[in-house]
């Protein structure tokens, strides 16, 4: 088997083995090609430093990653990684981490990031025996909003540009790497946003991703 960096894979290649990687996932997880370009471009994912495991020609494990300034300092971010059933129990994981670490060094990247659903303790352990420690948790939530109470005062206003500064000083936490600033950036155009107004104050902000998901999601409400 080899290892090698994703710049010449076709985005189906990439896509089948992402969705047979994450067929028996905790969470039911399966991603189409426009869904992964998405993914790809909103996370500033690099396939220079994205790693496959190549058993002949067929990809059979996989990690992208994401690269990008964050307080002044170069940080990367796994944004996803995955072993396709057959070939589990290889260290392959462990493998690809010996192949980017030394890449992630010559380009002075100081920090690595990556986020893992805490019932997935295989993955836990597999990534602290890279390093990796517990920063912070994240709530995560789905389902249907019934409304059964509001507030009268506040009038809900549609705005067309995005007022960043507006927006921090309403934040309870830093948003994660796939809806931070350079996100909201590269998608203001396509990202409705609202703003909750009491007089001339704005109480709330919330913006929506509904462009390639088949059901709208919340990408951030302060």
């Amino acid at each position: 088997m080899k290892i090698k960096n994703l710049e010449g894979i076709t985005t189906e290649e990439l896509v089948d083995v992402f969705n047979l990687s994450f067929s028996d996932y905790i969470v039911p997880f399966q991603l189409t090609m426009e869904q992964l370009e998405s993914k790809i471009e909103a996370e500033d994912i690099r396939l220079d430093l994205s790693l496959g495991v190549f058993d002949s020609d067929r990809i059979v494990g996989f990690m992208l990653h994401g690269l990008r300034m964050e307080e002044s300092e170069l940080a990367v971010y796994n944004a996803g990684t995955g072993v396709i059933p057959d070939y589990r129990g290889k260290g392959l994981v462990g493998k690809m981490y010996e192949e980017l670490i030394p890449q992630l060094k010559a380009l002075n990247v100081k920090k690595m990031v990556l986020e893992v659903i805490q019932e997935n303790w295989p993955a836990i352990r597999a990534y602290e025996k890279m390093g990796y420690v517990v920063s912070r948790k994240l709530d995560c939530f789905s389902g249907k909003l019934d409304i059964l109470n509001y507030n009268k005062e506040v009038t809900i206003l549609e705005v067309s540009e995005f007022k960043w500064n507006e927006f921090v000083s309403l934040w309870e936490i830093k948003p994660t790497w796939q809806k931070c600033r350079s996100y909201i950036r590269k998608n203001q155009r396509t990202l409705p946003h609202w703003y909750g107004l009491q007089g001339q104050c704005i109480r709330g902000i919330c913006d929506i991703q509904c462009n390639v998901r088949k059901d709208p999601s919340v990408c951030r409400v302060s």
